[in-house]
């Protein structure tokens, strides 16, 4: 008889990953994908401006700044604005940005 799947990861098909730098020296844009059964997953592209220094930053700090806001008892929309909020402050005064999109 065949395994169950698990309820938690029984939706997620697979993840994938493309970079193409096209015709630049360096690539600025960073991802990530983090995968936590007892909540859920999150996903985020950041397509850094002027150098890769805030995507690196946003790559780094996002997703856990979200999750320790749903941690902390807040709806998901208002962890995304939290987090978003905790990570702009760290990027204020910084010579490169980055434009993010999360789910």
């Amino acid at each position: 008889m065949p395994s169950q799947p698990d309820p938690a990861t029984a939706r997620i098909r697979a993840v994938h990953h493309v970079s193409d730098i096209g015709l630049r020296r360096t690539m600025e844009d960073r991802h990530v994908v983090e995968i936590r059964p007892e909540i859920g997953l999150f996903g985020g592209v950041y397509d850094g401006h002027g150098g890769p220094e805030a995507a690196e930053i946003v790559a780094a700090s996002l997703h856990q700044a979200f999750f320790e806001a749903l941690d902390a008892g807040l709806r998901p929309i208002e962890a995304f604005r939290q987090a978003y909020r905790s990570v702009e402050e760290r990027l204020e005064g910084m010579d490169s940005g980055a434009t993010a999109a999360t789910i």
